[in-house]
């Protein structure tokens, strides 16, 4: 009798299923059953939205290849267990088991929890956003948008040594949060150009990392840089359009916009990074940042519904994670 998994598949706008289908393996190759499942709410809302490109050409993890029509296996963070009782993470959709070569696998330590491991490539992601920046010692950062790449963004800026990281979100909860971490913080609106006045001595900020996915907070990182200073974009929009004006802040200031996207390590640290060096720091930060402090919700994978419209509707979720009982 051939083994069968269960997975969360994207069916159509606003809708997503659990779903049984055939498990295969390849020779070699090993057993892991899922114990977490992190969403993305970011780019997992495009797919739930109906926002994704009709194409994933350029994608780099061989388990999204394809394309993104309906219906969509989906998703990257899996966390679980080898028959052997190991832990490992797999950048792979949200199923309850799966096969994959070892080499596909990350072999995560005994004193990491699976709630951090999860997160894996969020803090990957805010790593890559960190050396995009290129920050300069006592440099001064704006991070737009406090979800959770954000947050761990600022986090992983003030361990790299800027002067001051302004923590910029509508949401008075996300803004305490990154309060906590050590940064001053602004809601959007008429209020950020004068905190940033304030914090730099009415230079402008020297990098402004945006992640919040909206035209507004995009302008609003241009407005606040310093002359010859950079916007690191690390949004994802799929096929929405990003409107913004590039006239006379951005043309006279000499601005530079910069895509951040996690797949590549930019040219100047090529020589030197590597995604496996990547990794081993990443197992480093894991139990220093610990960014399972921000897992606002678990909810079992057969409830996968449910989760997607919480996060559509609910501002409060900020990090929800699939858990698997089976």
């Amino acid at each position: 009798m051939s083994e069968v998994a269960r997975g969360v598949f994207f069916t159509g706008e606003n809708s997503v299923v659990l779903r049984e289908f055939p498990l295969v393996s390849r020779p070699g190759e090993l057993k892991v059953r899922s114990a977490l499942c992190g969403i993305s709410h970011g780019t997992e809302m495009l797919a739930y939205t109906g926002r994704l490109p009709d194409s994933s050409e350029g994608e780099t993890l061989e388990a999204l290849k394809g394309d993104y029509s309906y219906p969509l296996l989906y998703g990257y963070m899996n966390a679980g267990l080898l028959e052997d009782g190991s832990k490992v993470f797999a950048f792979r959709p949200h199923q309850d088991c799966f096969y994959a070569a070892p080499q596909d696998l990350i072999s995560i330590p005994a004193q990491i929890s699976l709630e951090d491991a999860v997160l894996l490539p969020s803090l990957e992601t805010a790593l890559s956003i960190t050396q995009d920046t290129r920050l300069v010692f006592r440099e001064h950062v704006a991070v737009v948008g406090l979800g959770v790449i954000g947050l761990l963004t600022a986090e992983l800026l003030l361990m790299a040594g800027a002067a001051s990281v302004l923590a910029v979100d509508y949401s008075p909860e996300r803004r305490e949060l990154a309060r906590q971490l050590g940064c001053a913080v602004c809601a959007p609106g008429p209020d950020l150009p004068q905190s940033v006045q304030e914090l730099t001595q009415g230079r402008g900020v020297d990098h402004a990392v945006h992640t919040s996915a909206s035209p507004a907070g995009l302008q609003s990182c241009i407005d606040s840089c310093a002359h010859e200073g950079q916007v690191v974009e690390a949004s994802w929009y799929g096929r929405d359009e990003t409107p913004i004006r590039l006239g006379e802040t951005f043309h006279r200031r000499r601005l530079r916009i910069t895509s951040s996207q996690v797949s590549h390590i930019q040219a100047a640290l090529s020589s030197r990074w590597d995604k496996h060096r990547r990794i081993q720091e990443l197992l480093v930060l894991l139990p220093q940042v610990r960014p399972s402090k921000y897992i606002t919700h678990r909810i079992p994978l057969t409830d996968a519904a449910k989760a997607f419209e919480h996060i559509a509707t609910n501002h409060n979720a900020l990090q929800i994670v699939l858990t698997n009982e089976s």
